[in-house]
């Protein structure tokens, strides 16, 4: 596969937020490769998952895990249904990575309504691709909340 423009990039994480949107869970973890993981950082500053406590830090088989329980129909969290729209924007390609992987910088907002209570997430996402034969893969999802340091409610959904 050729290396993916800025456009292509662009039209995956657009697509990506789309999955999210539709709580189509399975799909979107589809997206990473096997050896993929999802992580938000619970500080700006944050430089590795490893040795700091995160907010989300998810390989595979966690994604699935928390994708299983949002659907579990006793899942006390998700009770109520959770809708989410997200739009992505600011899009660049910041170089690449190990291997040839392409380092993707985007902007976010996130609204999500549960229960009649609303709230807006922002901020910053690192994706880490690889291009196969199948098309873009992520390796690492790295989401920046622009609050990350401050007090949250639990936080159900992927971001």
């Amino acid at each position: 596969m050729s290396t993916p423009g800025r456009a292509e990039v662009e039209q995956f994480l657009i697509e990506e937020a789309a999955l999210l949107d539709r709580g189509a869970w399975e799909a979107w973890i589809a997206l990473f490769t096997v050896d993929g993981w999802y992580w938000v950082p619970a500080s700006p500053a944050q430089s590795d998952p490893f040795d700091h406590v995160s907010l989300f830090f998810e390989n595979r088989p966690l994604m699935l895990m928390r994708a299983e329980r949002l659907r579990h129909p006793r899942a006390h969290g998700v009770a109520a249904p959770i809708r989410t729209s997200r739009v992505v924007g600011n899009v660049q390609l910041v170089g690449g990575g190990d291997g040839g992987d392409i380092l993707a910088r985007s902007r976010f907002h996130m609204t999500e309504v549960q229960d009649n209570r609303q709230r807006v997430l922002a901020g910053t996402c690192i994706h880490r691709l690889a291009a196969t034969d199948e098309g873009l893969r992520i390796r690492v999802k790295r989401v920046d909340l622009v609050n990350a340091d401050t007090p949250h409610e639990a936080m159900q959904v992927f971001i």
